[in-house]
C-alpha cells in the first residue's frame, strides 16, 4: 500500500527481526572510550541497510577507504556488503550473536536506527563529539534531529547514535510532455505558494488521467477498469497525513494518535485518490499499464504512463535517468494545515557490540566531517545532499550536468518543509509498524473507511505501546 512504500510495508517483512533475536537486548552501548580501544587495525563498514551497493557507488567508498588508509591514521577499513536490505539487517543480529559484528553501518536510514535503538545496538557518539570538538552546528538541523532520535533519549539530551551522512529530500516530478499534450500549466517550482494545494493537484492529476478512449474521470463513461495513463503514481500519501494535521505519536502523552479527525481526514483522502478518484497508480495498477515489470512503478514511469510521481532525490539515478522524455520537478502540494514532505536521512554508526571504537570514530569523522569527503560520499556515493551546511547546496553544482533542464534547486529548496517524522522512533515499534496491515490495508483497498478502522488501529496499537514502558524504561525517566 502506498503510505508504506518504504515505511510501513517494510515493517511487516522486518518484524520477525527483534523477536527472532531477543539476545540483541544484551548489547551495550555508552559514551566512554575504553582502555583496549585504539586507531590501529581494520574497521569493518556493513553496506546494506539502505544505499550504497549500486555498482556507480562502490567505487566512491572504497576510493574514500583507500584515502582514510593512507592518512596515517593507523587504520584501514573493508567493507561486508549485503545488497538485501532484510538480509542485511538479520545479518547484524546474527553476528552480535556470534560475538563478531561490525565495527559499522553506514549508511543506514532512520528506520534501521529506530529498529534497534531501545535495544542498545548503537554506540552513543556524543563523548567522541565532545572530546574532538566537533561541532555539531555543521550540520543541517534536521539531520541532527534525526541522530540524537529524541521520541526516545529526549528532546534536551545530547545522544548521538549515528554521525549524518545523507539527506534526501522529496519533490514532485512531472513528464513535460503530458502536461502540455493536455494543455494543463506545470506546477511551481516554488514551494509554499497558495494556489498549490492538495485538491489543485488533484483537478490536474484528474486532467492527466485517462482510460483507453481518452476519457479522463470527469468525463461521462470513463472506465475506471480500463486507465492507460495515470495522473500520479509512485506517491507517499503517508505524507498527506501530515499535511492534514496529522501525527503518530506524543513523546510527551507518550500516546499514539491514529485515531485524530487529521489522521483520519490525511489517511481517508490518500485512499480516495486510488478508489474514489481514480487517479493515483499503486502498484498493482502500475503493473497494468507496465506489464511485466519487475518494478512497475518504475515502468509506468518511463514508459510515460504516469504523469506526476513523488521524487525523493534517491530516485534521480533510476528514475531521472530512466525517463525519455522531458521532464522537470516542482515543490509537493500544500495540505489543509501544512505544507509537508518526506525527508529520508541516512547516519554512520558504530556498532556497541563491537571492539576498537577509536578506530571506528576516526573512520567516521575522516568520511563524514571533512568537507570534501562528506560531499563526495554523500553526493557520489549515495546520490544524497551532504547534511553538513556548508556542503548542502553542492548537491545542483555536483548533479546539474547529469539532468540539464531539470530545476534541481527544487530539491535544496524542500529543507525547510520537509521532515523525518514518518520514520521516527516510537515504543514498540515494530509490533505497532507490523499490525498496520490488518487495519490500513482496507481502507486502501476502498474496502472500509478510515474513520471505521482507525480506532481500531488506535487501541490495539496503544495497548502495545503500554505494554512496552512496562518493560522499558527512556534513558531521561
Amino acid at each position: 500500500m502506498l503510505t508504506r512504500r518504504e515505511f510501513l510495508g517494510r515493517s511487516a517483512r522486518l518484524a520477525p527481526v527483534a523477536a527472532s533475536f531477543p539476545w540483541l537486548l544484551a548489547a551495550c552501548g555508552g559514551d566512554e572510550r575504553t582502555a583496549q580501544d585504539e586507531t590501529s587495525g581494520k574497521a569493518q563498514i556493513l553496506v546494506g541497510f539502505g544505499t550504497g551497493n549500486a555498482p556507480e557507488q562502490i567505487p566512491i567508498q572504497e576510493r574514500l577507504a583507500d584515502a582514510f588508509a593512507r592518512a596515517g591514521a593507523g587504520g584501514s577499513v573493508d567493507f561486508l556488503r549485503i545488497p538485501d536490505t532484510d538480509e542485511a539487517q538479520r545479518k547484524l543480529g546474527v553476528l552480535i550473536a556470534a560475538g563478531d559484528p561490525p565495527n559499522m553501518v553506514l549508511p543506514t536510514g532512520l528506520y534501521g536506527i529506530a529498529l534497534y535503538v531501545d535495544q542498545d545496538v548503537w554506540f552513543d557518539l556524543s563523548g567522541y563529539m565532545r572530546d574532538d570538538d566537533i561541532d555539531p552546528g555543521l550540520f543541517e538541523e534536521a539531520t541532527l534531529r534525526a541522530a540524537r532520535v529524541p521520541n526516545y533519549y529526549g528532546a534536551d539530551s545530547d545522544a548521538m547514535v549515528g554521525i549524518p551522512a545523507g539527506m534526501f529530500t522529496h519533490v514532485v516530478a512531472y513528464n513535460k510532455e503530458l502536461f502540455e499534450k493536455a494543455g494543463v500549466p506545470e506546477p511551481p517550482h516554488e514551494w509554499g505558494t497558495d494556489e498549490w494545494t492538495y485538491d489543485r493537484q488533484l483537478e490536474v492529476a484528474t486532467s492527466l488521467t485517462l482510460d483507453s478512449k481518452g476519457r479522463t474521470p470527469n468525463d461521462a463513461g470513463f472506465d475506471a477498469a480500463d486507465i492507460v495513463q495515470f495522473g500520479l503514481g509512485h506517491w507517499d500519501t503517508g505524507m498527506m497525513i501530515r499535511g492534514f494535521g496529522g501525527s503518530p505519536y506524543d513523546p510527551e502523552s507518550r500516546t499514539l494518535a491514529f485515531d485524530t479527525p487529521e489522521y483520519q481526514a490525511g489517511l481517508q483522502f490518500g485512499a480516495d485518490l486510488i478508489n474514489r478518484h481514480h487517479v493515483l497508480a499503486n502498484d498493482e495498477l502500475a503493473a497494468g499499464v507496465a506489464a511485466g515489470a519487475d518494478d512497475p512503478q518504475l515502468a509506468a514511469w518511463t514508459s510515460g504512463k504516469l504523469a506526476m510521481i513523488d521524487m525523493c532525490a534517491c530516485d534521480l539515478l533510476s528514475y531521472g535517468s530512466g525517463a525519455k522524455f522531458a521532464w522537470d520537478v516542482a515543490a509537493w502540494p500544500g495540505g489543509p494545515e501544512r505544507t509537508v514532505a518526506h525527508l529520508n536521512l541516512d547516519v554512520g554508526s558504530i556498532v556497541a557490540a563491537s571492539d576498537n571504537h577509536d578506530l571506528s570514530w576516526e573512520v567516521l569523522k575522516f568520511m563524514l566531517t571533512e568537507p570534501d569527503n562528506a560531499r563526495t560520499l554523500s553526493v557520489q556515493g549515495y546520490g544524497a545532499m551532504s547534511p553538513l551546511k556548508s556542503e548542502s547546496g553542492k548537491f545542483v553544482d555536483e548533479l546539474q550536468d547529469r539532468f540539464p533542464g531539470v530545476d534541481l534547486q527544487v530539491f535544496v529548496d524542500a529543507l525547510p518543509f520537509s521532515t523525518p517524522e514518518q520514520e521516527e522512533w516510537y515504543p514498540a515499534f515494530l509490533e505497532v509498524n507490523d499490525m498496520s496491515g490488518q487495519f490500513l490495508d482496507a481502507v486502501y483497498q476502498g474496502q472500509a473507511p478510515a474513520a471505521e478502522r482507525l480506532p481500531d488501529y488506535q487501541e490495539a496499537a496503544q495497548q502495545a505501546v503500554d505494554k512496552w514502558f512496562e518493560t522499558h524504561e527512556l534513558p531521561q525517566d
